[in-house]
Order: C-alpha cells, then structure tokens, then sequence
C-alpha cells in the first residue's frame, strides 16, 4: 500500500520540519487541504511547503501528494468540483512548477491536472466512472514545458525526473506534447 510511503501533513508545520522531512527520508509528503481552506482561499499552508520544496529542487521532484479532505460526501471526483478546480488553478497560478513537486503515486499529479481540463462523465457502472477528458493542449503543453525547465535549470537528471515526468499524463497525452515540443525545438535550432 502506499500509505507507508507517505508523510501526512494535515497540520501546520514549519519550514524546518519539512526540511527535515525531505533530507531524511524518501517519504512523499501528504499535504491534506481542507474543505475550508479551500472555502477560504487559504493558500498559506500549500505556499510554505511549496516555498521548501523550491528551495531544495533536488529533493523535492515528485514529493508532493495532495488530497482534500471534507468532500467525501460528494460524489465527484475532485476535479469535478468547481471550488477545488478554482483552488488548484491558482496554486498554480502563483506556482507554475507544482507539476514538478506533484507525486505520481496513485496518479496524483495527472489526477490534479485534471482540474485545469473538462471531465464529461460518460458512463456509471455501479462503481466506477468513466470520463471523456478534453485536454486544454497549450496548457498541458506549457506544463510539461515548465516541468523540463525547471529540471534543467535546476540540474535535475533525467533519471531523477523520469518517473514522475512519465506518470504526468497517461501517455496518449504526453506523446503528443513531447512530439510537438521536441519538434519546436528542432525547428527553432535550424535543424
């Protein structure tokens, strides 16, 4: 299960604790925000961990898994809730390598992405809920961008980034942002 992996921070904690928590263990670290955070627009507890997180590149790529908690009792996904998308969209605003940061356990980072795109649900089986996902592709592309950019500006190996760059999109997306991406640059180095 990948609880064991996980550090759960559904409290405040300092700046110190979360520096400890990246330098002495590979734990991700389970920031849970609240329903009323959420309400709030209380961004303070997501802007100091992600103000470590930049501060230590190296340990934090793909460290960050986030849930929110105080919605259980509805039966949308998260990023089917209109505040949750809203809050999400402006962590990144303020935050544009939360990709970066996001764990792909459980397929977090895709299933926090998913708040920037349209989910039409299609069928119910009982259970599970199939959705039609309609990429917004200049913005996953200026995701993905921002994702290797920040990699190489910090020096961030590929090998370091590959799990979580491969797990941000279900591949169907991502191969076609890479392509293009790979193609632009090829195009503006004269090739």
């Amino acid at each position: 299960m990948f609880n064991s992996k996980l550090y759960k921070l559904n409290r405040y904690v300092s700046e110190e604790e979360i520096k400890s928590i990246l330098n002495s263990s590979k734990k991700t670290l389970h920031l849970v925000v609240t329903r009323s955070e959420v309400e709030n627009n209380d961004f303070t507890k997501i802007t100091k961990v992600l103000k470590v997180f930049q501060n230590y590149p190296d340990l934090s790529c793909g460290r960050l898994f986030m849930t929110f908690k105080g919605y259980s009792n509805n039966r949308l996904e998260i990023y089917e809730i209109d505040e949750v998308r809203k809050y999400v969209q402006r962590v990144y605003k303020e935050e544009s390598n939360l990709f970066f940061f996001l764990s792909p356990i459980a397929e977090n980072n895709f299933t926090i992405m998913r708040c920037f795109f349209k989910n039409v649900r299609m069928a119910t089986d009982g259970v599970q809920v199939l959705h039609n996902v309609e990429i917004d592709w200049d913005l996953a592309t200026e995701i993905v961008v921002s994702f290797i950019n920040y990699a190489k500006s910090n020096d961030i190996s590929q090998e370091q980034t590959a799990e979580v760059f491969s797990h941000l999109m279900p591949f169907e997306f991502l191969k076609p942002i890479c392509d293009a991406i790979i193609l632009e640059q090829e195009q503006a180095s004269g090739k």
